[in-house]
């Protein structure tokens, strides 16, 4: 029952915060953000096929003093979130000393998540080592891995021979440290598209044997993570059909990701979509920075017409803040992209800040909520509430 009153009392803040957020995004007018995204790096040590973002070459991006500056600002003083991505973000050396300075400069941060794909594991599980043992309050930490298939499929996928291995066995490792430590999480990542769409099953199957959390995504084509040559990263509609068919089969077994597999299985098969079916924050509570300084509202359109600016030009409230800012967000709330978007960026930001979308969700499926309670009250998931 304890489990189940922190549910209702942090609904009850947080339909306040939802309305609150409603009333901004109406008038396109931006709050502090509670959700940071942040490219540390374009630098990657993979090749894969549904991503040309290795082709960015890392120069120019922000230096460890120049983060510090940025997280100085009392805008940032509400970022409780923070996903660190890349690239590769492991193969940014000071890595550390980012978390490091986020802990020491953003009073409610509660955690951080970062993202791999699992190919240089003494180093990931090292550095997640020295994260967990910096001195200071605990945060909780976030390590998925990224699988988007079984064995020499998912080496071909990412164009990295070996890489099937060795991201399982840094799987492994980091499942190692979760056990002995109780603010870190680790779990994986799947990319589905139609070069995967045939194993789906096999893929989760695999997966659920070494990790708990085994989260899936649909391919989402971006004007800035382009497919590769041979459109590797598409979905057909046979793809989507087996893929939604399969997200319906999981939500009583997977509580937890429920509303965000119900909410993109209505984009996926919503002919005539006019908004998207979910909120998104992005551009009000969620602000994406790349590794070059530019602040953008979503970390899937980072290309200059939709850019608020970069931090090196001016302190970044008056970039979320400015004359332009509220034009930017007027013309987000109509683009097609925006509203075919099923990408999970900032689902917890969504699920915290804007409660009540899900709120009406878990109304309108008893079997879904009862699911989840059972879920809390076994203990998972309790560490988000």
């Amino acid at each position: 029952m304890g489990v189940r009153w922190t549910v209702y009392k942090q609904g009850a803040g947080g339909a306040v915060k939802g309305l609150s957020f409603r009333a901004h995004r109406r008038l396109g007018r931006g709050m502090l953000p509670t959700f940071l995204i942040y490219q540390v790096t374009t630098a990657c040590n993979s090749r894969c096929r549904m991503c040309g973002i290795w082709k960015v070459k890392p120069e120019n991006e922000l230096t460890l003093r120049e983060f510090e500056h940025l997280l100085a600002d009392p805008f940032m003083s509400k970022t409780r979130w923070v996903n660190l991505t890349g690239g590769e973000p492991f193969v940014r050396k000071d890595l550390v000393h980012l978390v490091k300075a986020l802990k020491d400069r953003c009073p409610e941060l509660a955690l951080v998540a970062i993202p791999t794909n699992g190919f240089l594991t003494r180093k990931v599980v090292d550095t997640v080592q020295e994260i967990l043992d910096l001195p200071g309050r605990k945060i909780l930490v976030n390590v998925n891995v990224s699988i988007d298939a079984v064995g020499e499929k998912h080496d071909e996928i990412r164009r990295t021979p070996g890489g099937y291995k060795k991201a399982m066995a840094t799987l492994d490792e980091l499942m190692k440290v979760q056990l002995a430590d109780g603010h870190f999480e680790t779990g994986t990542e799947t990319v589905v598209m139609d070069h995967n769409i045939q194993d789906i099953r096999t893929i989760y199957s695999t997966l659920k044997e070494h990790t708990p959390h085994v989260n899936l995504t649909p391919a989402i084509l971006s004007p800035y993570y382009n497919p590769g040559e041979d459109d590797c990263g598409k979905m057909s509609e046979q793809t989507v059909h087996q893929f939604v068919k399969f997200l319906m089969e999981l939500r009583l077994k997977e509580p937890a990701y429920a509303y965000y597999y119900t909410r993109v299985s209505e984009i996926l098969t919503g002919p005539h979509l006019r908004k998207r079916t979910f909120p998104c924050l992005g551009g009000y509570k969620t602000m994406y920075l790349d590794a070059r300084g530019n602040v953008y509202p979503c970390l899937m359109l980072p290309i200059p017409r939709f850019s608020f600016g970069n931090v090196r030009d001016a302190p970044v409230h008056e970039l979320w803040f400015g004359a332009g800012a509220r034009d930017l967000r007027r013309r987000l709330k109509g683009h097609l992209f925006c509203v075919r978007c099923t990408n999970n960026c900032d689902i917890l930001n969504n699920l915290k800040e804007e409660t009540i979308d899900p709120a009406l969700f878990l109304m309108a499926h008893p079997e879904l909520r009862k699911a989840l309670y059972k879920s809390l009250d076994e203990g998972k998931m309790r560490k988000y509430l």
